[in-house]
């Protein structure tokens, strides 16, 4: 038998596995220092995000820095926002923070 403990985390390893950063395209923003670059994101090569914006960010260290939002409806009438799609796991979603930021890296050093 297996614990619920062990099938979360066999759960979080499959989706690892079926959700695969396979490329990132980076806008850059120039004149604009809300949004520093919009990305694209392509998992799988079969699924595509658009419209994810590269924003600045404090840091935890308290430097400045860059992060990811993922786009929000802008229809919605409640409290606050809602992201029109997110990543479900914690591991998903940093695996696409890190891929659109390295390759925001690239980019913008270029």
């Amino acid at each position: 038998m297996v614990s619920e403990a062990m099938r979360q985390r066999i759960i979080k390893e499959l989706i690892m596995c079926m959700m695969t950063v396979t490329k990132v395209n980076i806008t850059l923003n120039s004149g604009c220092d809300d949004v520093k670059a919009t990305a694209e994101v392509l998992l799988n090569g079969q699924f595509v995000i658009r419209g994810l914006w590269i924003v600045p960010k404090t840091l935890e260290n308290g430097d400045e820095g860059v992060g990811v939002k993922y786009p929000h409806d802008p229809y919605y009438k409640g409290a606050g926002t809602i992201d029109i799609y997110s990543p479900i796991t914690r591991e998903l979603e940093g695996n696409i923070e890190k891929c659109v930021l390295d390759a925001y890296r690239r980019v913008s050093e270029a």
